[in-house]
């Protein structure tokens, strides 16, 4: 496990469900009218597999995003595909969670 891994999995142990804030006007908007079908279709995967952030067992790794300034993390999810999260600390406001963009990916076979 490098340094930022170890940063970032120790900074996300003071973060709870209820800290976790989508950065899209749009897609908080979906999620308070129950409109997870636009999320799922936009980005692949159920909203509720950000979530998995706060479950050390679920990364499998986690750099720095090529742009925002977050973090990229890669969850398990499958043996054919894994979600990877843009997350940033305190963005929206202090003490949230904020997520930029997630997405379903398929994994490269080897």
């Amino acid at each position: 496990m490098n340094k930022i891994e170890r940063e970032v999995k120790e900074k996300l142990k003071n973060y709870v469900k209820g800290d976790i804030i989508f950065l899209k006007s749009r897609w908080r908007k979906w999620i308070e009218e129950g409109k997870f079908d636009l999320l799922i279709k936009k980005t692949g995967a159920n909203p509720q597999v950000v979530y998995d952030v706060l479950e050390p067992s679920k990364i499998k790794s986690i750099r720095l995003a090529k742009y925002d300034n977050g973090y990229s993390i890669i969850l398990y999810h499958s043996s054919n595909y894994e979600i990877e999260v843009i997350l940033k600390f305190d963005e929206f406001n202090k003490g949230d969670l904020g997520i930029v963009t997630y997405y379903k990916q398929k994994i490269k076979q080897k």
